[in-house]
């Protein structure tokens, strides 16, 4: 696998291949429970698309609702950065693109206007098509669609 951990050949200071090798497991050991992990962030993700959809009244606060719907911006910008983090440590790069791409895309932003939401909405369907490809071994033209997937979403937000 690529993204194994690397023994440090080359590297100043070497890694133990032994302390590299026992690591490695523990990250193999854990791929399971990042894929339930990224079931919960696609619940997370859908609720708080609720939150914003036109009409909806479920975040309260002042008349305006900025500051809720800013908060809400910020939560799914905090699950798009945790996304990106935990893809590649467990061996789901395309997890890495699509949380870099929708992080990219909220950093600036302050509210959610309807083509922000519907951006959002493209990024969680691609982590529900991740997520099923994932639960089944992926052969090479899954990753192409994948891949796919995750250029259109950087075409969409203009990355």
């Amino acid at each position: 696998m690529a993204d194994d951990i690397e023994t440090g050949e080359g590297d100043p200071e070497e890694v133990d291949p032994e302390a590299a090798a026992r690591a490695q497991a523990i990250v193999d050991s854990m791929r399971g429970k990042f894929l339930d992990w990224l079931k919960t962030t696609e619940g997370a993700l859908v609720e708080h698309l609720t939150a914003l959809e036109p009409g909806v009244d479920a975040l309260g606060g002042d008349a305006s609702g900025a500051t809720d719907r800013q908060a809400v911006v910020e939560a799914v910008t905090v699950i798009a950065h945790e996304m990106r983090g935990l893809g590649g440590t467990f061996g789901y790069p395309l997890v890495t693109r699509v949380g870099a791409t929708l992080e990219d895309y909220l950093m600036e932003r302050v509210d959610a206007t309807a083509a922000d939401v519907h951006i959002i909405r493209e990024h969680i369907a691609a982590v529900g098509e991740m997520r099923a490809a994932f639960a089944v071994d992926v052969d090479a033209a899954a990753e192409r669609r994948l891949s796919e997937i995750a250029d259109q979403l950087e075409v969409l937000v203009g990355a």
